[in-house]
This record gives structure tokens, C-alpha cells and sequence, in this order.
């Protein structure tokens, strides 16, 4: 699902892209890989962002960060065929620790954005 939704949204952030060419005031992008927050902030901070102060390109940016997001699901997908066997050994409390943790972080990242910016 996640080669399928990767390319979703690549398809339909090429198709904005082609839809608003000749109108310069727009810009559009689409989310690199779905709505995953950390892999959201992981592509956007440590793939695209350097690519873009490299190149100065955001077109270059955004696709190397779907190319990027292409090949991780690429990557992810013979790991489908395992997931049974994690689900079996791993107990379901600890998977989803890691998913409220996540959760966590996300909803308090505001409130200490806020905190540390005005000491």
C-alpha cells in the first residue's frame, strides 16, 4: 500500500503541478509519504531541505524526495510477508507504545515550539 500510495501522490502532485503551469502565483506540493509524521519531517528535514539549499531548485527537492519515497516503499515491500511473523513474537502493547509516543511528541511539539521561542 505504501508503493501505491507513494505513487498516488506523486502522480497527483505532478498533475497540480501541470494544472497550475501557467498561473505563477500558485505553488503547490503534495505530502512525500502519506501521513506518517516521522517519515514526514525525516524526507522533508534531512532529504529535501538539503537538496533544496544545494540546488536552489524546490522542483529538484520535491522530486528527489518522491524518488526517495519511491524507493522506500519499494524497499518496504518484501517486508509485508514478515509482518505476520512480528504480530505472532511482539506483543501488541509494544507496537503500539511506539505509535503514542509518536502521537505524544506530535501534540506537544507546539506548547515547547511556544516555551523555547519566548524564554
Amino acid at each position: 500500500t505504501i508503493l501505491v500510495s507513494n505513487l498516488g501522490f506523486g502522480l497527483y502532485g505532478e498533475a497540480l503541478r501541470y494544472a497550475t503551469a501557467t498561473d505563477s502565483n500558485v505553488s503547490t506540493t503534495a505530502i512525500p509519504h502519506g501521513i506518517n509524521t516521522v517519515l514526514f519531517f525525516a524526507f522533508t528535514m534531512l532529504i529535501m531541505v538539503p537538496e533544496y539549499q544545494k540546488s536552489g531548485d524546490a522542483r529538484i527537492a520535491y522530486r528527489t524526495g518522491l524518488a526517495c519515497s519511491f524507493l522506500l516503499g519499494l524497499l518496504e515491500l518484501p517486508c509485508v510477508l514478515l509482518v505476520g511473523i512480528f504480530q505472532e513474537y511482539i506483543p501488541r502493547a509494544a507496537m503500539m507504545s511506539a505509535l503514542a509516543g509518536v502521537s505524544l511528541t506530535f501534540i506537544s511539539m507546539t506548547f515547547v515550539v511556544q516555551i523555547y521561542s519566548a524564554p
